[in-house]
């Protein structure tokens, strides 16, 4: 039983087959494997070895002396390049494979929640250009506020959401979220929460040349006023939320009181 290993004078000699070899075993570790032996373009593993790799361990990629990376892995000279890679180690050889993502498909409305969203796979995409603006909405403020009178949303959640929020396309940039029902929430716990965007009312934007419109815009000041007439608090002690949710309040009682 031979007690030392030999190091192979060179890939092609033939006498390699009398010399013994050390029990080492290559590991591709990491990036991204697209089936036996075959990695991602751009996404390589991790070259490493386990076993008796003490002494003149000596590795090559592609006729190239290796080295080891900070990664802990070891490199050589376009040892990431695309294509096919030979790697040489303790008179042993093993081949690895680099190569471009080919598969290509068309994004379709797989899924919705009626988020605003069609998901497809790992994507989550508006289902029209007009829902541009992303929002994490709260399960116990679901109804959004913009700064354009008539700009509101209430977010139809899911009976069996198991989170407490959930993140949806709107047509507008939210200005305040609030309680499904202002009037009747419980002021101890219901708050009034300022969203990504505050922005002051575009009283100039008021719109109500359509019925539509005009339901829009009622909507949106009965909204305001119900969580005023409840004296719900904000979320946050902000002295510029609190002036501008005043604003609000005032903008909601005029345009209610010139359009009824």
């Amino acid at each position: 039983m031979p007690a030392r290993a030999v190091q192979g004078s060179d890939d092609a000699d033939i006498l390699n087959a009398l010399r013994p070899v050390a029990e080492i075993a290559p590991h591709f570790v990491g990036g991204i494997r697209l089936k036996w032996r075959t990695w991602l373009l751009g996404h390589p593993p991790h070259i490493r070895f386990t076993g008796d790799i003490s002494g003149q361990f000596e590795v090559r990629i592609d006729r190239e002396s290796a080295s080891i990376s900070p990664e802990g892995g070891y490199i050589a000279p376009g040892w990431d390049k695309e294509g096919r890679h030979s790697l040489w180690y303790a008179g042993r050889l093993s081949k690895y494979l680099l190569m471009r993502g080919t598969e290509q498909w068309s994004a379709w409305s797989a899924y919705d929640f009626g988020t605003g969203a069609a998901i497809c796979g790992a994507c989550t995409l508006p289902q029209n250009e007009a829902l541009g603006h992303q929002i994490r909405v709260l399960a116990h403020n679901p109804v959004l506020i913009g700064a354009v009178p008539g700009q509101i949303v209430r977010c139809n959640l899911r009976a069996d959401m198991q989170s407490d929020a959930l993140a949806l396309f709107v047509p507008f940039a939210p200005v305040w979220a609030l309680p499904a029902d202002p009037l009747h929430a419980d002021k101890r716990t219901a708050r009034i929460m300022p969203a990504n965007s505050l922005q002051r009312v575009r009283m100039a934007s008021v719109d109500i040349s359509s019925r539509a419109a005009k339901r829009a815009v009622f909507t949106w000041c009965a909204a305001i006023n119900e969580a005023g007439c409840k004296r719900l608090a904000l979320a946050i002690e902000d002295v510029n939320a609190v002036v501008l949710w005043q604003e609000y309040r005032r903008a909601a009682k005029k345009i209610w009181g010139e359009i009824r």
